[in-house]
């Protein structure tokens, strides 16, 4: 197995929402906003639950998707703040979202069978995907 990156879960919102320049949210304002999140079942939902449960608040006004795409494409209608791994859709600007612990982020593993005929090929694959990540996102999602 191997680590992969480290990367935020976002809160996206409109270009025109008045939180568009602010870079990031603190976890106490964003669950006062109306929310657009992904079903438990998908990690970023429980590691937003659990920055609400560290820092003594609760949610709001929450609409429940299983698609963070979907989530997206609300957010940009203007029913909520969409709150999700994925890179930005439909204009929207993401904002860090900071809790108690730190910034709310995910961590991505690669786990493969050493015994699997190929486990040198996939180790190599892990690596690039690391690797792109740091690319693509910069130093700050890099395993340390």
């Amino acid at each position: 197995s191997r680590a992969l990156a480290v990367l935020p879960v976002w809160a996206y919102v409109r270009r025109d929402d008045p939180w568009a320049a602010r870079g990031s949210v603190d976890v106490r304002d964003l669950v006062a906003r109306p929310l657009v999140l992904l079903t438990e079942d998908l990690r970023p939902r429980p590691l937003l639950d659990a920055a609400v449960e560290d820092a003594a608040v609760g949610y709001g006004d929450v609409l429940e998707v299983s698609n963070a795409q979907v989530a997206q494409a609300l957010a940009a209608s203007g029913r909520g703040i969409a709150v999700v791994s994925d890179d930005p859709r439909f204009g929207l600007v993401p904002l860090h979202i900071e809790a108690p612990a730190g910034r709310v982020r995910i961590r991505l593993y690669a786990a493969w069978d050493p015994q699997h005929h190929a486990a040198e090929a996939l180790a190599g694959l892990a690596e690039r995907l690391s690797a792109f990540c740091v690319e693509r996102y910069g130093a700050e999602v890099a395993v340390r």
